[in-house]
């Protein structure tokens, strides 16, 4: 069986046509049987046609893939429960938009139709690519000369809805049926005979998902205090305990609709050419595209100003505007209990209870209508130069050239009217009370219930909006040289050397910008001068991150700020539209009032209108460019032999891998006054002053590898497998640079007394000054990569034609890994004084890794034995994974917490029938709870840890399709057909944390093939 000493892979078994369930498992287990590594595959049932809608849903059939769904999707994945997994693409590394900082494997742009086969490779050998600690994931793609002789054709059409997306609703509030979404793919290829081939494929294809979703991010609320002790004044759940018990609510009370669009389309180009009987040129290009827009409106009763975000270092918990706004009848469940260490440093235990139903008075109701768009686009491209001795020699030379990019605009428009905007309308000195929202909430359904008893579709109501808008781009290069040798010697216990060496240059580009509105006004204040009072500040003053808030009618706004010039933008109430479609979660019947989320799909165009004279200005700490040179040299030993009668065969190798890295980022002031910033108030600030620092380091890393292949019978294969691997960094940790919120803290002279003022009232009151709030310094070039060792071994019994029996155990030792925390750092306050404020900051750093150990089963067989034609043209394929991790995180009751992402238990079972053109395939996937991260509850004090969990979850899809003739083909597909959603809950069951709805999807199809 011949090697590809550039991948490493074998190519031998690869047909083209590839015609039903039957045949793509067949050509799975030899791929497996053969391999001088631990692999799984999955193989294309026929040419542009993967076994399920995504590359990602196919590989959740695979041992040991786990895969996140999004707007019922798959889109990520992770190998026994690790994300950091290398994609290559025809054994090189591949660049995708979602990857160009980062390296986890994320598929959304890439249609099925685009890819053959997938190998995932769980044992590596030093003749592979660096980069993946937990796995490779290698896309393959056609190659002319295995084509059959002549042209071959192939046309695919596909109409699907989805259940929940089928009516769309649109903007004046009506809803529709939508046309269906579609997907074309067609392929071209010419082989004449051994001498030169190629072919070309095309596709684009437009989908429409729902995407309804809840995000409560739980807090700690409706607790006084006395005598600095937090106490339950309420007796919320009736049990006469006013200072153990302790309640988690959520910030708002709300739910968001959106519909995911998206457009994608490319295509491939491979050419092979036999130059002589020794040497012979491939070429391959492979491009995609693709537009996603995420339009959607949220709704939002406030809480917040009713939460008291405790602090356990004992800092006073925020004044509710309403005090209590939780009421009589309110159910709670009971948690568990929490240990912390109070102000006084002594430990304090509380019971902690879950909100099951919620009567609330909410001081305000928002609506956000909302877009988030992705436009990406990707070249892949690949030269190859193959000779061959015909004896004993090979040598692959390759060039890789790919680009990427990726543009995200975020925009929203809210819309209410405030609590903390509440204004004197009455001329009496104070604001106004607040007519709250009697709102009830009740969460022991399937869905949360809303009842509530105002008319929020009424845009009167909601009287003020605005507009936020925040955009980055990210640009990525790479390029690739490397030379691979194999050279067979004619005995020995040694069979042969791969020698390989590879140069490569990644780069990647990013810069954070924001959509900012020359609106800032001086304050009408006494303090300030008459004549400017109400007037725009001068110069770079006058720009706003977040727009001050306006009002839909105009006549409406303070007569001070129209005499002040504020001008008429023409936009008002008449322009929202009356949203009725949140799915599942009732309540909102009658409508909200919102912005039609289209009218976002050109954000700078809508913050013109809104707030004329916008324009964006870049984030200077979050702009970098960084470049990582790599150089590997590798030496692979194969060998191969016999002992007491038992062939064996195997691979021992080194891979030496440097990387020098060059960052260039910019350096920004950590107090950031008038003269090198714009903007005026603290939270709007931007730097516009700041130096470029460039920063290089090298550091070389040895990456050893050893696979042994035991061969007791014919048809058992024993495996040892043993690896040091690495995953390169996430560029955001390597290039990002310090970035800072604001705050306002009181302000005090040199002998800490506090500096007194006049307000605008006459009356003498303390004085505050710009402070630190929080912020983000996540980038270090010194940040190591991650690092494990890896063991394998498994025991594979072919125990029938096309039937597989096996059975692994894996250990994953993370030497090094990064990860993410607050730190407590010191700043000086905005007049350049320092009072001893200290702010959280986010960082990320290296720390000693976790360990993940488990095991995999796998049975596959055609029932060719039971009797009849019906039983024996079926066959099935069952899969079982658990994997068990221990990390360094705790959550709040002490518990040790796994890998993110990761599920203890997940199987998977595939039933098929396959005879005379006819094939249905029913699959089942299955995961356990995984642990997602923490869920809010980040206080100013020490962080309290409370940890988010994902719930157990199985999805159904079931495949059709029928072969009218050898050209001819008809298929339907259900997707997701039990409707299972994706939910999560803050440290207990009860708790509810998120849910995003997802929906059956259904797709009809004719193919064509010549």
């Amino acid at each position: 069986m011949a090697q590809d000493p550039s991948s490493g892979v074998t190519e031998g078994l690869e047909e083209i046509v590839v015609k039903g369930v039957r045949e793509s498992q067949a050509k799975a287990i030899d791929i497996k049987r053969d391999s001088d590594r631990i692999v799984d595959s999955i193989v294309a049932e026929d040419i542009g046609k993967l076994p399920d809608t995504t590359i990602t849903d196919s590989l959740q059939r695979v041992t040991g893939v786990q895969v996140t769904r999004e707007a019922n999707e798959g889109t990520s994945l992770n190998i026994r429960g690790m994300p950091q997994v290398l994609t290559t693409l025809n054994g090189e590394q591949f660049l995708s938009p979602w990857n160009i900082t980062g390296l986890g494997a994320n598929y959304a742009d890439i249609p099925a139709g685009m890819v053959n086969r997938v190998d995932v490779y769980k044992s590596q050998s030093a003749s592979m690519v660096a980069g993946g600690i937990s796995g490779v994931v290698d896309l393959k793609t056609l190659q002319p000369l295995n084509m059959e002789e002549g042209i071959t054709t192939n046309l695919r059409a596909e109409a699907s809805q989805g259940s929940r997306s089928k009516d769309e609703v649109k903007a004046d509030g009506s809803t529709r049926t939508r046309d269906p979404d579609y997907n074309i793919s067609g392929f071209f290829g010419y082989r004449h005979g051994d001498l030169f081939g190629f072919n070309v494929g095309v596709f684009s294809s437009e989908s429409y998902n729902a995407n309804y979703s809840m995000d409560e991010n739980p807090q700690f609320g409706f607790l006084d205090r006395q005598n600095g002790t937090p106490t339950d004044p309420l007796d919320l759940n009736g049990n006469g305990d006013l200072v153990n018990d302790w309640y988690l609510v959520p910030e708002t009370y709300g739910a968001a609709s959106s519909f995911l669009t998206r457009e994608r389309e490319g295509g491939s180009f491979s050419a092979e050419w036999q130059i002589s009987d020794n040497f012979k040129l491939r070429g391959d290009a492979f491009y995609t595209r693709m537009d996603q827009y995420n339009r959607g409106v949220r709704v939002a009763f406030n809480g917040r100003d009713a939460v008291s975000s405790f602090s356990v270092n004992g800092t006073p918990g925020t004044e509710s505007a309403l005090n209590n706004t939780l009421q009589e009848g309110s159910i709670f469940s009971e948690g568990g209990n929490f240990t912390y260490t109070d102000a006084n440093g002594e430990s304090q235990t509380r019971t902690l209870h879950s909100l099951r139903v919620a009567n609330v008075l909410s001081p305000d109701f928002q609506t956000t209508s909302f877009n988030n768009i992705d436009k990406t686009a990707a070249l892949n491209s690949n030269i190859q130069l193959d000779y061959t001795n015909h004896d004993n020699l090979t040598v692959t030379a390759r060039y890789i050239y790919a680009e990427a990019e990726k543009r995200y605009r975020q925009a929203s428009l809210q819309q209410g009217t405030p609590a903390w905007l509440w204004v004197d309308q009455d001329g009496i000195s104070g604001k106004d009370p607040i007519t709250p929202y009697e709102l009830t909430v009740d969460y022991r359904g399937d869905y949360p219930a809303f009842q509530f008893n105002r008319d929020v579709s009424d845009a009167d109501l909601l009287a003020l909006y605005q507009g936020i808008a925040t955009g980055n781009n990210t640009e990525g290069e790479l390029n690739v040289g490397r030379v691979d040798l194999n050279l067979a010697f004619q005995d020995g216990f040694f069979e042969s050397v791969d020698v390989g060496l590879r140069y490569g240059v990644r780069e990647a580009d990013y810069a954070q910008f924001y959509y900012v509105t020359p609106t800032e006004r001086y304050p009408d204040s006494q303090r300030i001068p008459i004549e400017k009072r109400n007037q725009l500040y001068s110069g770079n003053r006058q720009w706003q991150r977040y727009p001050d808030w306006r009002r839909f009618n105009y006549e409406d706004e303070p007569q001070a700020l129209r005499d002040a010039g504020l001008e008429d933008n023409g936009f008002s109430a008449a322009d929202t539209v009356v949203f009725k479609d949140f799915g599942p979660f009732s309540g909102f019947e009658n409508g909200v009032s919102a912005l039609d989320p289209a009218q976002w799909d050109s954000p700078l165009a809508f913050m013109n209108r809104l707030y004329p004279g916008a324009r964006t200005v870049e984030d200077p700490a979050y702009a970098y460019r960084v470049e990582e040179a790599s150089t590997e040299g590798s030496v692979q030993l194969n060998f191969g032999d016999e002992v007491g009668g038992v062939p064996y065969s195997g691979n021992l190798g080194l891979k030496v891998l440097q990387t020098d890295r060059t960052v260039e980022r910019n350096t920004v002031p950590e107090v950031l006054d008038v003269f090198n910033s714009i903007g005026s108030v603290d939270y709007q600030k931007l730097a516009f002053v700041y130096d470029i620092e460039t920063r290089e380091r090298s550091f070389t890393q040895y990456l050893p590898s050893f696979n042994l292949n035991l061969f007791p019978t014919d048809d058992t294969v024993v495996r040892f497998a043993a690896a040091r691997t690495t995953s390169r960094n996430d560029l955001q940790n390597v290039g990002s640079g310090l970035s800072l919120w604001y705050t306002q803290c009181e302000k005090t002279d040199e002998n800490g007394e506090r500096v007194l003022v006049v307000d605008s009232s006459g009356n003498l009151v303390g004085e505050e000054v710009t402070c630190v709030g929080g912020g983000t310094d996540q980038g270090d070039i010194d940040i190591d990569p991650w690092v494990a060792d890896i063991y394998n071994t498994s025991a594979e019994w072919y125990f029938s034609e096309n039937a597989i029996l096996g059975v692994g155990l894996f250990y994953m030792d993370v030497d090094t890994s990064v990860q993410s925390f607050q730190e407590r750092r010191p700043f000086v306050d905005g007049d350049g004084i320092d009072r001893d404020n200290t702010a959280n900051v986010w960082v990320s750093e290296n720390v000693k890794g976790s360990s993940l150990y488990g095991l995999e089963l796998g049975y596959r067989q055609p029932f060719t034995f039971l009797p009849g034609e019906l039983l024996s043209s079926t066959g099935i394929e069952f899969n079982y994974t658990y994997s068990k991790s221990d990390s360094e995180n705790e959550d709040l009751e002490g518990n040790a917490l796994p890998l993110p992402s990761n599920s203890e238990h997940q199987s998977n079972m595939i039933l098929w029938y396959d005879r005379e053109g006819l094939n249905i395939r029913a699959a089942y996937n299955w995961r356990s709870e995984s642990y997602n991260d923490f869920a809010g509850l980040n206080t100013s004090g020490e962080p309290v840890n409370l940890a988010s969990w994902g719930e157990p979850a199985g999805y159904l899809d079931l495949s059709i399709s029928y072969w009218i003739n050898d050209h001819i083909s008809l298929y339907l597909n259900g997707t997701n057909l039990t409707a299972t959603d994706r939910r999560s809950y803050a440290q207990y069951e009860d708790q509810l944390d998120s849910i995003w709805v997802q929906e059956r999807r259904y797709a009809a199809g004719v193919t064509l093939s010549f």
